[in-house]
């Protein structure tokens, strides 16, 4: 027996709210994909970076984007949320990696703060997060589903 399943995949969310204030637009975007993840019953949901504007994200735009990752994984039919970055999001790291610690740069890029936003997750929510740091192959938690 075949089952389908439904994928939300959103891409380049790059908030940014520092020079304008952009707060309620962006919040109201990421609402928008939260409704139509709750409304269309998906299993999963796919976020392809760039999820900030700049690698050094300020406490808003963190905000939203936690507040937009806790909104998703509580949606019950939300099995698993797939986070991959973008050039963006790891600008300090590729920085870092082509010119060393000579660059005397010891501030975290914007993905990097995802240990904290997990933190703040309990287990269930938590263990619905697949973030995907590098190329290689993933394994879904679709396993009992047959195609």
């Amino acid at each position: 027996m075949n089952q389908k399943i439904k994928l939300l995949f959103s891409a380049d969310t790059q908030v940014k709210v520092r020079n304008n204030n952009l707060y309620s637009v962006y919040s109201a975007n990421l609402s928008d994909i939260t409704n139509i993840a709750k409304t269309e019953n998906v299993d999963a949901v796919v976020i392809s970076g760039d999820l900030f504007e700049y690698c050094h994200p300020n406490e808003s735009e963190i905000s939203l984007i936690y507040q937009f990752i806790s909104s998703i994984v509580s949606i019950e039919t939300v099995k698993e949320l797939v986070i991959m970055p973008g050039n963006h999001d790891l600008e300090k790291i590729k920085r870092k990696q082509s010119y060393g610690d000579d660059m005397n740069q010891t501030e975290h890029n914007a993905l990097s703060l995802f240990v904290d936003v997990l933190a703040k997750l309990d287990d269930d929510k938590r263990n619905k997060i697949i973030y995907i740091d590098h190329s290689g192959l993933y394994e879904s938690k679709f396993k009992d589903i047959t195609t």
